[in-house]
């Protein structure tokens, strides 16, 4: 199947070649395979990635000092050796994302093959801008998942990243925080499921529950999340909801609310694809709530396996 899809989109087949010989392709190259092979769709984000294929997914943003913070991930035509978490900075007064100074990205593996990090999160914790991120690795034993934390107490200097948590395959995928919990997806033989992780501090994770789901449509399963706390200290859930058993990928965005009491999301509304969207978007991807509370930043995949952010308006 990925040789017939290498086959049929060169451009892609470019970047394997990049990770079969465990180097990087040169920016010159990633410049041309990207010249004129944007999705054309409204409300479209430039994101200046550091591989300079401008393409790009899993959003999480975060304001801090005034400004807002974006960690997302190159995701050039679903190669995953390349998904190496990056960070961005927006003015108050400006639309665009210039890379975080010395943080472009904010790690890389040794060298391109499995072994890769993705998933950001950032969230604010006391004084200090926060950044989770993954890495996958395998070992003799089989895939690891590594949960990394790093923060910062002005957004331009961080911390060394250290080890959080460690788990199994499909461990740890898509954290996300809100107030002292870290809500994540984990997939195993028996199954997809929503994790809440008490986080009474950033040494560790605390106790593991697995939370209620109401009103999901049974045809799908939640893959991705992006949760926000409101000011009256509410729980708002942006969920990835994925089609079972099909391909292509058939995806979702749903709108969730956590009730404390039984660890339970319960569904508020599904966000429908526009025209514009659908004319535009193969499949909708990770995406994210962001400082306007009418306003989330979208990640999706078109036909032509280009990926890109845009953002849509609930």
């Amino acid at each position: 199947m990925k040789i017939i899809r290498n086959l049929k989109n060169p451009r892609r087949s470019a970047y394997m070649a990049g990770c079969v010989i465990k180097k990087a392709l040169p920016i010159p190259l990633t410049k041309l395979l990207a010249f004129g092979n944007r999705p054309s769709i409204q409300g479209a984000v430039d994101i200046p990635t550091y591989d300079g294929s401008r393409q790009a997914c899993h959003p999480t943003t975060a304001v801090f000092h005034g400004n807002t913070y974006l960690a997302c991930t190159p995701y050039p035509y679903g190669v995953e050796y390349y998904e190496n978490p990056s960070l961005y900075v927006r003015k108050r007064d400006s639309r665009r994302w210039r890379p975080v100074p010395g943080l472009f990205p904010l790690v890389r593996p040794s060298g391109l093959g499995f072994e890769h990090y993705s998933d950001p999160c950032l969230f604010r914790w006391d004084r200090e801008l926060v950044l989770l991120f993954r890495k996958c690795e395998r070992h003799s034993s089989g895939k690891v998942e590594l949960l990394y934390i790093t923060s910062s107490a002005d957004g331009e200097t961080w911390s060394t990243p250290r080890l959080l948590a460690q788990g199994g395959e499909d461990a740890f995928i898509c954290p996300s925080v809100a107030g002292k919990a870290m809500f994540c997806v984990e997939q195993d033989e028996s199954g997809t499921r929503v994790v809440r992780y008490a986080l009474d501090t950033l040494d560790g994770l605390g106790e593991r529950a697995v939370c209620g789901i109401e009103g999901l449509d049974q045809k799908f399963f939640v893959w991705h999340i992006d949760c926000a706390t409101h000011l009256d200290g509410a729980v708002q859930g942006l969920f990835m909801l994925q089609k079972k058993s099909t391909f292509p990928i058939q995806s979702k965005l749903a709108l969730f609310r956590w009730k404390p009491e039984g660890n339970l999301w319960r569904l508020e509304r599904e966000l429908p694809l526009t025209e514009d969207e659908r004319n535009a978007v193969a499949f909708i991807y990770k995406s994210c709530f962001t400082e306007d509370p009418g306003l989330i930043l979208c990640s999706a995949c078109d036909r032509k396996d280009r990926w890109f952010l845009y953002e849509k308006t609930i």
